[in-house]
């Protein structure tokens, strides 16, 4: 299991939507699996994370992407739909590196990223 997200979800955007949940479970602590972040919730880039996450060995990996929090906000326009350029950097990686990967997350735009099935 690969990304940031899958140990600190995000689930709700910032603004009157925001709620204060009284527990809130997320997939590294309920699947078990063995873990890399892969990248950094701010949006920084970290070469140490992308090749621990890349060399990665696993019959199959999956990877949760998805946008930050100063991505999307109640009152914010978005400019683009892609995910941030770290994710997207670290996707291609794993990709190159094993055909079997699976992406959870909120998908916006994996188009350019021709080695995902």
């Amino acid at each position: 299991m690969i990304g940031e997200l899958a140990r600190t979800p995000r689930f709700q955007g910032a603004g009157s939507p925001q709620v204060n949940p009284v527990r809130v479970d997320n997939a590294l602590e309920a699947l078990e699996l063995l873990f890399e972040p892969g990248y950094l919730l701010s949006g920084e880039p970290d070469a140490t994370l992308l090749d621990a996450a890349a060399a990665a060995a696993a019959e199959v990996v999956v990877v949760f992407l998805g946008l930050p929090e100063g991505e999307e906000s109640e009152g914010l326009d978005r400019r683009h739909l892609d995910l941030p350029a770290v994710q997207l950097d670290l996707l291609k990686a794993i990709a190159e590196a094993n055909q079997n990967v699976v992406v959870v997350g909120g998908l916006v735009v994996l188009l350019r990223v021709k080695s995902v099935r």
